[in-house]
């Protein structure tokens, strides 16, 4: 068995267990950015609304009615906190993405490429994982180590 042939068979299942591990974080980082942007966009918008039906000063209580009957309705209805959480979960799915864009494309290279596109990736993943290992959990080559 040649070493092209056993990074190639390693490749494999590093790059589903970074997929899989890196899926995990994006789906769990989704429904805390969804909790955390539709409570806090929900809450401005209503806040907005009761806001602005205090400095109507209009007098009507036609109006006032109307105003109130429709802040109730929206406070009531889940329709706007259900797309503010849409967007928070596609939003903390992206940040996530994004912030672990070099795992997440060394990760596909070794799923889905050729031989030679697997094994790159595949060394791309493990000199990631060595530089992961020594920067987060040894905290060599940041700031503020003992060896500074």
């Amino acid at each position: 068995m040649s070493t092209g042939n056993v990074i190639s068979g390693l490749a494999i299942p590093a790059g589903v267990a970074t997929a899989g591990a890196v899926g995990y974080d994006a789906h769990k980082n989704g429904v805390a950015g969804a909790k955390t942007f539709s409570i806090k966009n929900e809450t401005d918008d209503l806040n907005k609304l009761y806001r602005s039906l205090s400095e109507d000063g209009s007098g009507s209580e036609t109006l006032n009615a109307i105003h109130n009957a429709y802040v109730d309705t929206r406070a009531k209805t889940q329709f706007f906190q259900n797309m503010y959480a849409i967007w928070g979960y596609m939003k903390g799915i992206g940040n996530t993405l994004f912030n672990n864009i070099v795992p997440v494309s060394c990760a596909a290279a070794t799923i889905f490429g050729k031989k030679l596109v697997r094994q790159i990736g595949g060394v791309g993943l493990a000199l990631y994982g060595v530089n992961y290992a020594m920067t987060h959990l040894f905290n060599l080559g940041t700031r503020n180590t003992p060896l500074d």
